[in-house]
């Protein structure tokens, strides 16, 4: 019979693809991340090869047995051989014959797949198939086992007889070490040459001259040393009752704990400091891997919550695999918690010049870590996390702490021999090129992070070495990471001890790589699809128009603003938040669109050819202006899947229009800044500061809630103890026996009604703290750009001869005064002048926005006309009198006098009538700040309109949208 995959080809599916609408019914598939696609031979691609074809092929989902066409690219990968398991006829099995066996160097159980350790009878092993397993898993293996007898016995090293642990050397205790999680510290036992018989002796003392000074490592490091010594093999009392069910009946995952945590189900500690055991993450059900295989209870998050952690959450992100916390689909590179505390630590290397590569060596207290994740927990997510109150050695640990509670590391345990191999070369060149091939064949997931993490340690490097530290930078840097980001999977945990320094060569030589690449821009773009099916951007009757000229003109375009800064402006921003900035290819008309989405930064390139823009194939805008006002009114959904999000708060330069250079306008421009500024931080400072007095409460009530759950277990212990010796109570204590425990139980009652108010009030506290801390990421953009439009103000100020000091002055005594007289609306004298139009311009050209004069016209129902000045330009606009009063259009003929319109309109944007007039009337003509002598703002002489290239216009009548269908004719005034 012919092999199939002879006849076939198979592709896995790498990303989800689902074709536009009209292309679902002509023959086109829908794909998602992990179907496999059955190609017949011969392969003919658009373009490629068959193992790595271009554009669109025909096959079926395997998945969903579907024929029809499929993206190819970056959508899918070659397999080599084909996937498609075909059933064996299955060997004779028969129950395992097992006798005790003794050992030295710690073995895989058989039936849980945890390591047998220890120096006595701890383990048997299967005198046919040569098979181990625990004592504990002795039944299971004699009732259920599948010992097969023909294959020949595999050769383990065990003894008959018990080995005595003074009879271990440094290597037999590096090996326990590795398989009890401490294989962190094995380097150091290794190098202080500890053997078996040391261990005995051990102390906090000894801990401590070994540089160990984790309280909670040194506590984990001495319970498994105890274990390890004592002769003590009573089995614990569990901490549950069993009740028949299995490991499927619970959600559990392999889990890293941050402090000493017992086993549910046997009571004894599980061992080591990192991924020490299973936690189911529905009822927080605790145990060793062995036990995990056992009678466990049922998954009951109410019967078992006695049991929880105080840290305990449904959803924490520590311990979750890559793969669950981020799509990769949606253009994402790393978790959203990589991503927050690498652009935290690189912030602070910039503005406090602290260096974030010495901050991942410097070790971590454990209680600031787990301070830390508590915030994070509190408050909801990382994104909403403030980390101002954590230094740059909590951070880092942190992250540290995350990358190693990984359920698989950052370079993928199933590459882990391929990883090591390839660092044996000799050839370093060659090595890294081959170590670089691997990281692009590692699952998505696990590609761009660690991608990514290359990335932010380059920067980190890059900010604060030279070119001669570098060498010495990375080692140093290589040797925090060897053991975090690479690791052997469980079967082979052993050899992480004796292979670190092939471990430590490969982040070594994946970190000079990194370096040595011309671009450390890494542009965050989804996969484009091929050219047909086209999903084309269509820009109907609908679609908003340009509103600004160019490019150039539009406030949300930066220009060639750098990486750091765009990070920098984009921090703590809302979803939805955008700007332009200048591609970093440095190709004219080439763009980036930088977005915020689900708390982090996506770059998106903005193409261009033949004078047409777009995000992908084909390109159909006709300007980046139309670009960006497209997807302000529509989601970018068609173009990735995961970004349903429209483009909403343009994060805008800060004005710089300065070029009325008179220093007496500056001054005016300078005090209405600085109030601007002041009252936004009011604001900031009055939420900051409600936001740090909730977090305070919700310190305090989580505090209490823990001594209510500590006081209620000990209500249902004595409640149990009670129960247990009621038979022993005498005749005549019987009553008062009764009326103790009724006591007992509804204290126990009230109690436990104040935990459940507690839990209510905390959830309740933290979602207002989150809306908070929202509200202060919404003003912080704001904040600083009107703090460096005050900023430029005053170093214009400086610069044309004003001293720092007179200028404090200016603003601490003068702002009410000068602000009042500038805005003298009351007296009509001021605005209300007997001026024609062309008067009336030479007045006001020079003028800052705002400055207004309203003067007579020759029209019965149109009797005066407004000149204003907006944008810099000289405009005019009807104003109309009925009988209900005085304005612009209908139906807004309601003010009593012209007093009355222009008092409204100081305080309100004449935008609601003309779209291009946001601007207020806020300086009459002749008002004081135009006439008056003062010691800060002087007067103004008469401005020849001989001397001014009188730049005006003339804008059609300010009409209110709804009513310009009916308001066809000119206003021209």
């Amino acid at each position: 019979m012919a092999d199939p995959s002879e006849e076939f080809c198979y592709y896995r599916v790498l990303h989800n693809y689902t074709p536009p609408d009209e292309f679902l019914d002509k023959g086109y598939l829908t794909v998602v991340e992990g179907d496999l696609i059955e190609v017949p031979r011969p392969v003919e691609p658009e373009k490629g090869t068959e193992k790595c074809p271009e554009g669109w092929l025909k096959g079926k989902n395997t998945k969903c047995n579907l024929e029809g066409y499929f993206p190819t690219g970056v959508y899918v990968q070659f397999i080599e051989k084909n996937p498609i398991l075909r059933k064996t006829a299955s060997t004779c099995k028969r129950r395992h014959s097992t006798k005790a066996a003794f050992f030295v160097r710690p073995i895989l159980c058989f039936n849980c797949q945890d390591y047998i350790w220890g120096t006595g009878a701890v383990g048997v092993i299967c005198k046919d198939c040569g098979q181990c397993f625990h004592i504990e898993c002795e039944s299971n293996a004699v009732s259920f086992g599948d010992c097969s007898k023909s294959l020949p016995a595999k050769q383990q090293p065990v003894f008959d007889q018990p080995v005595p642990l003074s009879r271990w050397d440094v290597s037999n205790v590096a090996d326990w070490m590795a398989v009890v999680n401490l294989h962190r510290y094995a380097h150091i036992f290794m190098k202080y040459g500890k053997k078996g018989d040391d261990l005995s002796n051990f102390t906090m003392t000894t801990l401590k001259g070994m540089k160990i000074e984790d309280e909670f490592h040194q506590k984990s490091i001495l319970a498994c040393i105890e274990k390890l010594c004592s002769n003590n093999k009573t089995i614990p009392k569990p901490m549950v009752d069993p009740e028949g069910a299995s490991k499927d009946h619970h959600n559990f995952s392999i889990y890293s704990f941050s402090s000493m945590q017992q086993c549910h189900l046997c009571s004894e500690y599980l061992w080591g400091i990192i991924q020490q055991g299973y936690q189911c993450r529905n009822c927080g059900l605790c145990c060793h891997r062995k036990c995990v295989v056992g009678n466990l209870p049922k998954c009951s998050p109410e019967k078992l919550r006695h049991l929880k952690r105080s840290s305990f959450m449904l959803d924490a992100i520590f311990g979750m695999s890559l793969a669950e916390q981020f799509d990769i689909s949606s253009s994402m590179k790393a978790p959203p918690v990589v991503i927050r505390f690498t652009q935290e630590l690189e912030k602070r290397s910039q503005d406090r010049n602290i260096k974030a590569a010495d901050a991942y060596r410097l070790p971590a207290s454990t209680a600031e870590v787990n301070r830390l994740k508590q915030h994070i927990s509190e408050v909801g997510s990382i994104e909403d996390a403030n980390l101002e109150s954590f230094d740059h050695v909590c951070i880092a640990g942190a992250l540290k702490k995350y990358l190693r509670d990984l359920p698989n590391a950052v370079i993928h345990e199933d590459f882990y021999s391929r990883f090591v191999e390839e660092s044996k070369i000799g050839d370093d060149e060659r090595c890294k090129k081959n170590l670089m091939q691997l990281v692009e064949e590692l699952p998505p997931h696990h590609c761009t992070t660690l991608k990514f993490l290359l990335e932010h340690f380059t920067r980190c490097l890059q900010l604060h070495t030279t070119n001669d530290d570098k060498k010495d930078a990375i080692g140093k840097l290589s040797r925090v990471f060897c053991q975090i980001l690479i690791r052997p999977p469980w079967d082979s945990i052993i050899e992480i001890v004796f292979s670190a320094e092939a471990s430590l060569h490969v982040i070594s030589l994946l970190l000079q790589s990194q370096l040595l690449q011309s671009s450390s821009e890494y542009l965050i773009v989804g996969p484009s699809g091929p050219s047909r099916p086209p999903p084309t951007p269509v820009l109907g009757a609908d679609s908003p128009q340009p509103c600004y000229g160019s490019i150039d003109a539009a406030d949300w375009y930066w220009k060639d603003i750098s990486k750091e800064e765009l990070n920098e402006r984009m921090s703590n921003t809302q979803d939805g938040t955008f700007l332009v900035r200048d591609s970093s290819d440095g190709v004219k008309d080439n763009y980036t669109l930088a977005l915020r989405k689900g708390g982090s930064n996506r770059l998106l390139k903005i193409y261009h050819r033949d004078g047409k823009f777009g995000l992908m194939e084909p390109l159909s805008f006709p300007s980046v202006v139309s670009l960006v006002n497209h997807y302000m009114q529509n989601s970018l959904l068609h173009f990735n899947k995961t970004l349903d999000i429209k483009l909403q708060s343009p994060i805008c330069r800060p004005k710089q229009d300065f070029s009325q250079e008179d220093p007496r306008l500056l001054k005016i421009a300078y005090v209405k800044a600085d109030k601007e500024y002041n009252e936004e931080l009011k604001r900031f400072e009055k939420i900051h500061e409600e936001h740090a007095l909730i977090t305070e409460e919700l310190i305090m009530r989580h505090q209490a809630l823990d001594a209510f759950r500590e006081t209620l277990l000990m209500f249902d212990e004595n409640m149990k103890i009670v129960m247990k010796n009621q038979r022993l109570v005498p005749q005549s204590e019987v009553v008062k026996a009764r009326d103790n425990f009724e006591l007992l139980q509804r204290q126990s009652k009230s109690v436990a009604e104040r935990v459940v108010i507690l839990e209510k009030e905390i959830k309740q506290l933290a979602a207002e703290n989150k809306v908070k801390f929202k509200d202060m990421n919404i003003i912080r953009p704001d904040l600083q750009n009107k703090g460096e439009t005050r900023d430029q103000l005053r170093q214009r100020l400086i610069n044309h001869g004003e001293t720092p000091q007179k200028l404090d002055q200016l603003v601490s005594q003068e702002q009410n005064a000068v602000l009042e007289e500038a805005t003298s609306h009351s007296d009509t004298s001021t605005w209300l002048v007997n001026f024609d139009r062309k008067k009336a311009v030479e007045l006001l050209v020079g003028k800052p926005d705002g400055t207004f004069l309203i003067r007579p016209r020759n029209e019965h129902d149109w009797p005066y006309g407004l000149t204003i000045v907006s944008s810099g330009d000289v405009v005019h606009c009807k104003i109309g009198k009925k009988e209900t009063g005085y304005g612009f259009a209908d139906p807004f003929f309601i003010h009593e006098t012209l007093s009355d319109l222009v008092m409204h309109y100081k305080d309100t944007s004449l935008v609601e009538h003309n779209d291009v007039l946001d601007v207020m009337l806020e300086f009459p003509a002749l008002g004081t700040v135009f006439t008056k002598q003062s010691n800060q703002i002087q007067t103004l002489p008469d401005t020849d309109s001989a001397n001014h290239s009188a730049r005006y216009r003339t804008l059609p009548p300010a009409i209110p949208s709804r009513a310009r269908k009916e308001h066809n004719e000119s206003y021209v005034s």
